[in-house]
């Protein structure tokens, strides 16, 4: 598998392989163009004005349908699962995210959208530790000041989660666990093979399990990352409080 020698900050899914802000990137007009007999007959129906849909209305009009209609439940919005409300009249950039929180860099194909409507984001997502933050835990309140590392009762599994993703795992029974980062800079470096093969033995492994059964494997084991084993009543409930990115693992769980 071979990337196009344009592609440069966009990155395939690891399961597909499928890079869509490449293939936006090489559509530089339309994506596509419907047969002449069809175009002006064809009558089209969306569901949903959320974005899907509005980006699906606009792309068929691009292609040269005409009589496209879109139909929504809810006569007073569009956008779907994207609702941004304010919070207080008078602090106006205090927003409250009601549908979908936040979007990460990989989404090329909604940040391409965005860019071409003109509509603004922020890059800057107040994460845990980013940003200063109060963790509950267990009737406490801990306080995680931006850019400092987790407090300290939350070293032992921040350890052995960053030493996974840096360094992978070798589990009981001989399988050895790629890390996490190895098989992002082997996308990145446009080697699609090697990274389906080191991805396929996390699916050879974890394909029928739940995530919390996993990170037990991975944690419990003889060898864990980190060199620390976990304590299923402890640095479990732990780790699912702390997590990563905008809160704790414990819902996933």
């Amino acid at each position: 598998m071979h990337a196009p020698g344009f592609l440069r900050n966009t990155l395939p899914y690891i399961d597909t392989l499928y890079d869509y802000g490449a293939f936006l990137a090489r559509a530089s007009g339309r994506l596509g163009v419907l047969p002449a007999e069809c175009a002006y007959d064809a009558r089209i129906a969306i569901v949903g004005a959320g974005i899907s849909g509005l980006v699906a209305a606009s792309e068929l009009l691009r292609a040269g349908a005409r009589r496209v209609v879109v139909f929504e439940a809810n006569p007073t919005r569009i956008g779907g699962r994207l609702l941004t409300q304010p919070i207080n009249p008078d602090h106006p950039r205090l927003l409250a995210e009601m549908g979908a929180m936040r979007f990460p860099p990989s989404q090329a194909a909604l940040y391409h959208y965005l860019n071409r409507f003109g509509i603004d984001s922020t890059f800057r997502f107040p994460n845990p530790g980013v940003v200063d933050t109060e963790i509950h835990y267990q009737g406490r309140a801990y306080r995680w000041m931006a850019g400092d590392a987790p407090p300290a009762l939350f070293d032992s599994v921040d350890h052995g989660w960053r030493s996974f993703i840096r360094d992978g795992a070798q589990l009981d029974g001989g399988v050895r666990l790629p890390a996490p980062a190895e098989l992002t800079a082997l996308l990145r470096a446009h080697r699609y093979d090697d990274a389906q093969r080191g991805w396929q033995q996390y699916i050879d492994k974890f394909g029928d399990a739940s995530f919390y059964s996993a990170i037990v494997t991975i944690f419990t084991g003889a060898t864990p990352p980190g060199g620390e084993r976990w304590r299923k009543d402890k640095d479990l409930r732990l780790f699912g409080t702390l997590g990563i990115g905008s809160g704790g693992f414990q819902p996933v769980y």
